[in-house]
């Protein structure tokens, strides 16, 4: 059956185990590979960084305006900030779960 977006169940379940699970392609120890996550305070974000330091993954978790302890601040417009996330981290996979919540701001409207 298909679910959101149209996508089917058993996709979507292959898709979270290469994401979460123990396979994931091209690595031999997926969970000593790191992964760099945007948006890790967000909804989206927040489930994902739980699951994957859940599941033992050295995981870096980016966030901007509700950065915590435990997530490091960061503002990925901001070309710079962002290209000494990907140095000093040196990520092996990065998910983009960030997104603008004010997207009358990037439309120009006030």
């Amino acid at each position: 059956t298909k679910g959101s977006l149209g996508i089917p169940q058993k996709q979507k379940r292959l898709m979270f185990r290469r994401c979460c699970g123990s396979r994931v392609p091209g690595l031999k120890e997926p969970r000593a590979a790191k992964v760099l996550v945007t948006g890790a305070s967000g909804l989206l974000g927040r489930q994902l960084m739980r699951v994957l330091l859940d599941r033992g993954w050295n995981v870096r978790g980016l966030a901007f305006s509700r950065a915590s302890e435990t997530l490091v601040k960061c503002d990925l417009l901001d070309v710079t900030e962002l290209a000494h996330q990907f140095k000093d981290f040196s990520p092996d996979i990065v998910i983009h779960c960030a997104a603008e919540r004010r997207a009358r701001k990037f439309a120009g409207d006030k």
